[in-house]
């Protein structure tokens, strides 16, 4: 405005012009002043400078930012920018401002300062690369699969595709739904594996299945790390059931994270109501008398951290799997709340163990981990540590089995004599006796 009035002026003055009118404003949508507040502290710390309140206000008067309120108790800066600064819309547009006119050359140049101690390790990682380490050197091959899948793969797995997510412009109907579990991809690349004359395989992988019902507080799908893992083989070199096998690889796992104790429920057993979603979704996938669940107790609560067992046989004939064929699917969320990744390792007595195989003769019914955890009440105590290693389960007849358990037992003061072992012995059989027969 003080422009044209000038302009008028010269005009008047030099050209003998008249005015015809008064000055004609249109101006349909003024602009509104905006205020914007920052903060000294973190404006220093941005420009590596020592700007003091003082300073910081005479620089931002020069460029005609209109001071608003300042106070020297308090570090917060509030501003006004000039109509003709559209530009400037955030504190670090003002924060430039005052750089450009202190001068880029006036700021001390100084290495930013970091702190010395190694950064916290992402638990995911860590827990992902220990069972990784695990599972390859132990002869299992990892495998990345797609997140998408069929409603026939679905199906064929026996479970819900009620429960998967539809993709609205999928890429063929063979990846039009988001898949509820690892399990059903893992089963899918085992008969691809298996049809082209591979005889026997052990892989995992480590992904993220979704269902609809498993929603968190924000009601989006939870979207929690899985490991499944499979074993299958058309080799007759392994005999029993191939629910151990995958236990083997679980176990290695489970020992060398310092898990707390874990139970075991026979799915035929467990009365499968109050299961996560994605738990119920998979046991169909597998056999009821040869599967488990794979529980761990938290302040007088079970959760379920996993399902383990040989796949059940319709499921096995849908994807033409051999008979051996066992996997397990389990939660990494769940698994990192009962895993101690800085415990150390407690050293062992410094005097030989003594150790023997024992063969039960039991009821049909009779559980190896209500067994086990019977002989262990017996050989545990303040100064022994016992170990028990299941040799081999057999049953001739449909009334009884033989269970061979390896008792090992180890002394912190001594190195236990035969006649002693003997005594532990007594006590086990009259103790197992006494439970089970």
């Amino acid at each position: 405005l003080s422009i044209i009035q000038r302009a008028i002026k010269l005009v008047d003055e030099l050209a003998k012009g008249e005015v015809a009118s008064n000055i004609i404003d249109i101006y349909p949508e003024p602009l509104k002043s905006k205020s914007i507040s920052f903060s000294t502290k973190t404006l220093n710390t941005v420009l590596g400078t020592d700007l003091n309140r003082k300073e910081i206000e005479d620089i931002l008067s020069h460029i005609e930012y209109q001071i608003v309120s300042s106070q020297d108790e308090d570090e917060y800066i509030t501003v006004i920018p000039p109509r003709f600064r559209t530009d400037i819309y955030i504190p670090e547009d003002i924060y430039e401002d005052i750089a450009r006119i202190y001068g880029y050359e006036n700021i001390e140049l100084v290495l930013p300062k970091r702190d010395i101690k190694s950064p916290k390790v992402n638990s995911n990682i860590q827990i992902k690369e220990t069972i990784r380490n695990i599972l390859s050197n132990s002869g299992c091959v990892e495998i990345d699969t797609y997140s998408f899948t069929s409603i026939e793969t679905i199906e064929k797995s026996k479970q819900d595709p009620n429960l998967a997510f539809h993709i609205k412009n999928a890429l063929s109907p063979e990846l039009s739904l988001m898949r509820t579990s690892l399990l059903s991809s893992m089963l899918e690349k085992a008969q691809y594996n298996i049809q082209k004359n591979i005889s026997s395989l052990c892989m995992y992988e480590f992904n993220i299945p979704h269902q609809k019902k498993y929603l968190n507080n924000f009601l989006l799908p939870k979207e929690d790390w899985h490991l499944c893992l499979m074993f299958s083989t058309k080799e007759d070199i392994i005999e029993g059931n191939p629910y151990y096998q995958v236990k083997r690889y679980f176990e290695k796992i489970t020992t060398k994270l310092n898990t707390d104790t874990l139970q075991y429920k026979l799915i035929a057993d467990s009365s499968q109501l109050d299961l996560p979603v994605w738990v119920k979704n998979i046991l169909p996938s597998f056999n009821h008398h040869s599967a488990v669940l794979i529980e761990y107790t938290r302040e007088k609560k079970n959760t379920v951290l996993g399902v383990m067992g040989e796949i059940d046989s319709s499921v096995k004939d849908n994807f033409k799997l051999p008979s051996f064929t066992a996997a397990f699917e389990i939660n990494l969320e769940e698994l990192k709340k009962i895993t101690k990744f800085n415990k150390r390792e407690t050293r062992g007595s410094k005097y030989p163990a003594i150790y023997q195989d024992i063969c039960f003769t039991l009821p049909k019914e009779t559980k190896y981990e209500d067994l086990k955890n019977t002989v262990l009440d017996i050989v545990n105590s303040k100064r022994r540590v016992g170990h028990i290693e299941c040799l081999d389960i057999y049953s001739k007849d449909k009334l009884s089995k033989n269970i061979t358990l390896r008792v090992t037992i180890e002394h912190s003061e001594k190195t236990l004599t035969t006649k002693e072992y003997l005594k532990i012995k007594e006590r086990i059989e009259e103790r197992v006796k006494k439970t089970f027969v």
